[in-house]
């Protein structure tokens, strides 16, 4: 039996996704930093980068994108709709921000590179998909999560 349309087709789905892959980007740059330094047998580039801040900007970021990929399954209130586009937009500014940082003191970007652009990618396409969930209304939302739903 294939499931309904609707509920592959959810865009509260898709949003919570392209957050758990944003969350995964990061990951995924902290392990192979982590590697290159083992590799090296270095890792004092790490009191620099990330350092002490910027492993706390990393560990919030993590919560952040964690935390909103859940309540787009939970959370259909119009607020949230608003919230999830404007951070998907500040959350993709920021890693360009840092990334174009970075190409500026006169980093090389190797696989890391393609990680960065993979998160920016998820970040555009995350505006989208939440610049229409913001357009949707109510009504029209077929396979969200209903309060009857979690229930059971």
């Amino acid at each position: 039996m294939t499931p309904p349309v609707a509920a592959t087709n959810s865009t509260p789905l898709r949003i919570a996704f392209l957050w758990l892959a944003m969350g995964l980007t990061l990951l995924m740059v902290i392990a192979s930093t982590l590697v290159k330094a083992a590799i090296q047998t270095d890792f004092s580039e790490f009191v620099h980068h990330p350092g002490p801040r910027g492993w706390e900007v990393f560990c919030l970021q993590f919560f952040l994108y964690l935390s909103l990929g859940t309540g787009a399954l939970f959370l259909q209130a119009a607020w949230f709709r608003w919230l999830s586009l404007a951070l998907f937009t500040l959350a993709g500014l920021y890693m360009l921000a840092h990334q174009l940082g970075h190409m500026a003191e006169g980093w090389r970007y190797g696989l890391t590179g393609a990680v960065d652009l993979a998160h920016h990618l998820l970040s555009a396409l995350g505006v989208w998909q939440a610049w229409r969930w913001c357009r949707q209304t109510r009504q029209q939302e077929g396979a969200a999560l209903k309060p009857q739903e979690l229930a059971c």
